[in-house]
This record gives C-alpha cells, sequence and structure tokens, in this order.
C-alpha cells in the first residue's frame, strides 16, 4: 500500500531536536520520517494527531496515547532502497556510513542488493565488476585472462573464453559481474582495484567505459600498490579489443583479457604493456572494477 504526505506534512528534521508535525495518522507520521535523510525515529499521539520526528532512536513515551517507531534507514531495506550507492551516501551524509551491502533500484522498479565503497576516494562506489586470472602463475602467457567477465558483447569485442557473469558480487572478493547494460544507470567515473597493481580513478572525457566509448580520460592515482614501480604514472586512453577494454597511455596499464588462447591481461604499474611489474605471490590475486 502506497500512503501520501499533505504538502504541510513531514517537511522538515531540526538535527539535535524534535520537529512536531500535524498529520493524519501514525502511518502518515511514519513516512513523514521515512521521507527525511535523518529522522530516526517518530512519535505520534492517537489522541491528539500530534506527530514528532526525532533524529535519534528515541525510547517510550510515557504519556498517554503516544506510540514510537523505529524507522528503516534509507539503503539498508529492500523496502526503502537508494538509487545508486552514491545517493544513499548523500542522503545520508550526516553518517559516516560503512563499506558494505545496501539496497539499490538504479532507477528502474524492484531492488536489489550491491556492494558499496563508502571509503576510497569519497566513497559513493557502486561494485559492479570483480575477476581473478586463469593463469596467474604464469601471467604473461596466452593461457591467462580475466574471469569472469560482464555481459558487453559490443563492438570490436568478438571472442571470449570467460563465462558471462550477470550476478553483483556482494563482497570485493566474490567473483561476478552486474549486467553491463545498467552501469551507466549507476554512473560515467569508474576506479579499478586491484590486489596486484595500482588502484586508480578516471572520469570520461572522450572515452567512456559505460558507453563503450574510445577516448580520452582523466584519471588519478587512488592508492599505490606496487610500490617498487611508477607511483604517479596513470593512463590517459581507453581502448578496446577483440578481448576486452585497455587502459592506455603509450601502452596499457589494464589490459582486460577474457581470452585465454591469445595476448594476456595487462596489469601494469607503468603503462608500458609489461608482463612482469605486476606484484607477485598474492594470495587470490583478483582486481574489482567500482563505478559512481
Amino acid at each position: 500500500m502506497e500512503y501520501h504526505l499533505e504538502p504541510n506534512e513531514g517537511k522538515q528534521v531540526v538535527t539535535g531536536g524534535t520537529v512536531s508535525l500535524a498529520v493524519r495518522s501514525r502511518m502518515n507520521c511514519f513516512v513523514a520520517c521515512l521521507k527525511s535523510s535523518i529522522c530516526m525515529s517518530s512519535g505520534y499521539n492517537k489522541y491528539t494527531k500530534e506527530c514528532e520526528l526525532y533524529d535519534e532512536v528515541s525510547s517510550e513515551i510515557s504519556a498517554q496515547g503516544w506510540t514510537v517507531t523505529t524507522t528503516v534507514k534509507y539503503g539498508e531495506s529492500e523496502s526503502l532502497p537508494g538509487l545508486t550507492c552514491s545517493d544513499i551516501q548523500q542522503r545520508r551524509s550526516s553518517e559516516m556510513l560503512p563499506s558494505g551491502v545496501y539496497w539499490v533500484t538504479l532507477g528502474e522498479p524492484g531492488a536489489f542488493q550491491v556492494y558499496c565503497d563508502m571509503d576510497t576516494d569519497g566513497g559513493g562506489w557502486t561494485l559492479v565488476w570483480t575477476y581473478k586470472f586463469t593463469n596467474y602463475a604464469s601471467f604473461a602467457t596466452s593461457s591467462n585472462a580475466v574471469t569472469p567477465r560482464p555481459s558487453w558483447d559490443v563492438s570490436p569485442f568478438t571472442a571470449s573464453s570467460s563465462p558471462i557473469s550477470t550476478t553483483p558480487p556482494l563482497t570485493e572478493q566474490d567473483l561476478g559481474a552486474l549486467e553491463f547494460a545498467k552501469w551507466k544507470q549507476i554512473g560515467s567515473e569508474f576506479m579499478v582495484k586491484s590486489n596486484i597493481n595500482q588502484w586508480i580513478a578516471c572520469t570520461p572525457n572522450i572515452g567512456s567505459l559505460v558507453d563503450w566509448a574510445t577516448g580520452s580520460l582523466t584519471c588519478r592515482m587512488v592508492k599505490v600498490i606496487a610500490s617498487g614501480h611508477c607511483t604517479t604514472a596513470v593512463p590517459t586512453r581507453l581502448s578496446f579489443w577483440n578481448f576486452g577494454p585497455s587502459l592506455d597511455k603509450t601502452s596499457a596499464f589494464y589490459y582486460f583479457d577474457t581470452y585465454n588462447l591469445n595476448n594476456y591481461p595487462t596489469h601494469d604499474p607503468c603503462g608500458t604493456n609489461s608482463g612482469n611489474k605486476y606484484l607477485t605471490g598474492i594470495p587470490n590475486p583478483r582486481g574489482n572494477i567500482f563505478i559512481r
């Protein structure tokens, strides 16, 4: 059932205090609280029709006729999902939200869970892909590729030996990918994290990962992982090849090769398409793509 507020109902909550409203029912009082990003609980008096909104979880009121209801927090329930991780972070900007699993819709009917990085590079990142390597021990060989892969069957991508995933990973260790067509509904900025290469974040210029467009990017270093190599170098261009996308400058920093019969998935902090500058001997080597 959907409940609607009158125009003068549920307008505000004062931080550090209480706001009193006149509403028609306890449910309308509860909805007024839900519509505020900082309301934590509401009190309703069935006799006077008064509604009080609190910016903390309030205890029971002893006065006759009052009932207190604790609200579900925005993004933490299927019944009150956010749009994206960034939207949840912005709506709850007064809180220090932890990284973890939240409910989102991406603006479509039906909510589902995603992993949100609320800490790195300002937070608000939605995890869309986690991959591993098919032959990390022999990294720079054609038997090595990233797997699984997103559903990005767009030209010039022509071949892959890695299975498609359309299941969003709910931790940075879970393998999987959100359906590629949904990535652009989150945003256009992307971040690459890996435990064998530097973390970088890029905003589109002409090039765009979510729009599958070749061209220039503006990228920045987020975190140095391979500390012995090229700690300030970042890509400036996005390219697309037969087996996956590539982040380049003069050559590749990251090449997301999904075909284990040709090439290899470059993870080079210097952007020279080298097969020997990534970190070796790392347990559970992997990478992640986030969108914001």
